[in-house]
């Protein structure tokens, strides 16, 4: 997993003519390739880029596969296919909590998928667990949701005590995916 601090920071030296550098970073050797080589598309894309890399690299590390959260205690959620295994995670909304014995990677928690939930909470519609063209679509908006900057936004939150009460905080992503364990 890449982290959004530095491939920002690689941006940054794209002013003084490094660009491309964020790109290479984040694994898109080609685009860095074309960047170092025009100047940052002449200094337009490395503009670009200061206002999105870090987007940028949140999908980049989504489209890796596994990813995970942190607990609201700072917990990385690890996975159950990782070296640490998985341990019971609860998922809270504002108005239920769901139970997960053996996070498996994709974002779901009690058969409730995060994002579903994040569209949920901020639409309050209801989506038909039955329906899976429903399902993408609020998956897909509830992503965009987590992804804005919206101060208005109310999330999920994760956490190991069974008691805890939600709050609204955005929950962080897990850098190493709830997998990337170095032993």
């Amino acid at each position: 997993m890449k982290d959004e601090k530095i491939a920002f920071r690689l941006t940054l030296l794209g002013l003084i003519g490094y660009a491309g550098l964020q790109h290479v970073y984040i694994g898109n050797s080609i685009r860095g390739l074309i960047w170092y080589s025009t100047f940052g598309l002449f200094g337009i894309g490395t503009i670009y880029d200061i206002i999105t890399i870090k987007k940028q690299t949140r999908e980049k590390n989504r489209d890796m596969g596994f990813f995970s959260f942190k607990t609201i205690e700072g917990k990385s959620i690890s996975n159950a296919f990782s070296s640490k295994g998985a341990f019971k995670v609860y998922m809270l909304s504002d108005k239920k909590q769901y139970m997960e014995r053996a996070y498996q990677g994709y974002g779901v928690f009690g058969d409730k998928d995060f994002f579903v939930l994040t569209y949920e909470m901020n639409t309050k519609k209801k989506v038909d667990p039955n329906n899976q063209k429903e399902i993408d679509i609020a998956r897909d908006k509830g992503n965009k949701i987590y992804e804005s900057d919206d101060n208005n936004a109310i999330f999920p939150i994760f956490t190991t005590d069974k008691h805890k009460k939600w709050v609204n905080k955005k929950p962080e992503l897990c850098e190493l995916q709830g997998y990337f364990y170095k032993n």
